[in-house]
């Protein structure tokens, strides 16, 4: 078992950080005990997540921690929620310092979040529709170069990154929960006319 938590700010209560630790009683003060150790010895603080941890001890302050999900599976679902939960958070708006997209500490490059392309890519394309917006102005809306959004709809390309996901949800306002799984605001969907 494993338990997806974040970490936030206890002047703005706004969560800044999503991480995945073993589950248990003490399992999130442990890692909030770690990433401020970690932050101590990052004297430059070199990552963005280190320079808030030092801004904040700076003032004598603490993250708050807040499990947010816990995880019955292995590590492959427990890094497929916590890539989820970040997308989602980023989707809302949060200005999250963590250095990856999720993923149990992979690669600093972005990390996809999207097992069932074929599927996200047609919810996707049903919500663009349904919106009345071309993939290039979905694209420009969300920030993307103008043939991204054309680019993932046409299969072609690594699968989307979280914060691109993030982005397009946003602008169709669907969540990044429902647009990467189907799963979660069907009522949404149903108003829109884009369940299946």
């Amino acid at each position: 078992m494993r338990t997806i938590y974040a970490l936030s700010d206890p002047r703005t209560l706004w969560v800044r950080y999503v991480g995945v630790t073993s589950a248990g009683d003490r399992a999130v003060e442990s890692r909030i005990t770690q990433h401020v150790a970690e932050a101590r010895s990052d004297s430059a603080g070199s990552t963005a997540k280190s320079a808030w941890l030092r801004d904040l001890l700076v003032q004598g302050l603490r993250p708050v921690g807040t499990v947010l999900e816990v995880i019955g599976g292995g590590v492959a679902e427990a890094s497929f929620a916590e890539r989820k939960w970040i997308a989602a958070l980023l989707a809302a708006g949060a200005a999250l310092v963590n250095a990856t997209s999720g993923g149990l500490g992979e690669a600093r490059a972005p990390v996809a979040v999207v097992s069932d392309r074929s599927g996200t890519i047609e919810r996707l394309r049903s919500a663009r529709m349904a919106k009345g917006l071309s993939a290039r102005r979905l694209s420009l809306l969300a920030g993307l170069t103008p043939s991204h959004v054309a680019t993932i709809e046409a299969r072609t390309g690594s699968s989307p990154e979280a914060r691109t996901l993030a982005a397009i949800a946003k602008v169709l306002g669907v969540s990044v929960d429902w647009l990467v799984t189907g799963a979660g605001d069907e009522v949404l969907a149903k108003l829109a006319g884009l369940a299946s």
